[in-house]
């Protein structure tokens, strides 16, 4: 089947191939995909082992000095890449910072970018005078205090006013914080320099992202250096409201 060009999108093909994973006996092929490239039902996890990797799920805030292999990586990235998007847009586009050295280099051009700002006075988003004097404590002292190590960074970005560019970012990169946690590797979300990077220009001009773009918060990630040894639960605090099973009043 070949996709033409429509302009009216309520009647278009939105290319989710839709038509290809329903059909029964998979003679649909569209887009260049058949049935035999699509993943078979039956492998799908059972409950229980989504639960598990659901509540043994943590922040990962020390890090082997170790790459992850890019082949790795982009397959992660195209496995994220089904995530749902307002519209079936698909506009989610993902820069990674791929090896150990490059991370250094960005972290060492963001820390001194974000402290010159804040020696005039300048700081980020809701981040206060003391928070930045903490954060440059421990990078004076060493620690990748900000990045907390990791070898690698992520940003998911798309651009705004196309789909729902806030939405379709949060929702990717979720995606891909579950789908690394199952090939064990070790994410934390960095809201300090997601929040820094309207302050350094430089820093987001190394990353080559498009100026049009909605970056959503900034990912860290890499092989542990420890892990843990079991899921928690930590939903005690939850507050869950049911709506239903009311009588409608009509007035």
């Amino acid at each position: 089947m070949n996709i033409t060009e429509i302009t009216d999108e309520w009647n278009m093909c939105w290319e989710c191939q839709r038509c290809l994973a329903v059909c029964p006996t998979g003679a649909l092929s569209i887009l260049g995909k058949t049935a035999d490239d699509c993943m078979p039902r039956s492998m799908i996890a059972k409950p229980e082992a989504i639960e598990a990797l659901i509540t043994n799920r943590r922040s990962c805030r020390s890090y082997k000095d170790q790459n992850v292999d890019k082949t790795l990586i982009d397959h992660i990235l195209h496995i994220a890449g089904n995530s749902p998007t307002g519209s079936c847009n698909q506009l989610v586009e993902y820069t990674v910072i791929n090896d150990k050295d490059t991370m250094k280099e960005f972290a060492e051009l963001f820390h001194k970018e974000l402290f010159d700002a804040a020696d005039r006075g300048i700081y980020p988003g809701r981040f206060t005078k003391e928070d930045i004097a903490f954060f440059r404590t421990k990078c004076e002292a060493g620690e990748s205090f900000m990045f907390r190590g990791a070898p690698h960074a992520l940003f998911v970005h798309a651009p705004i006013g196309k789909g729902e560019w806030v939405y379709d970012t949060q929702i990717a990169l979720t995606y891909v914080e579950l789908i690394m946690e199952s090939y064990g590797i070790g994410t934390i979300y960095v809201s300090t320099p997601g929040a820094a990077l309207d302050i350094c220009p430089k820093a987001k001009a190394f990353l080559c992202i498009p100026e049009n773009h909605y970056i959503t918060v900034p990912m860290g990630f890499g092989y542990p250096e420890y892990t843990f040894k079991r899921g928690v639960s930590r939903s005690d605090a939850l507050k869950i409201h049911h709506l239903g099973g009311r009588e409608i009043q009509n007035n």
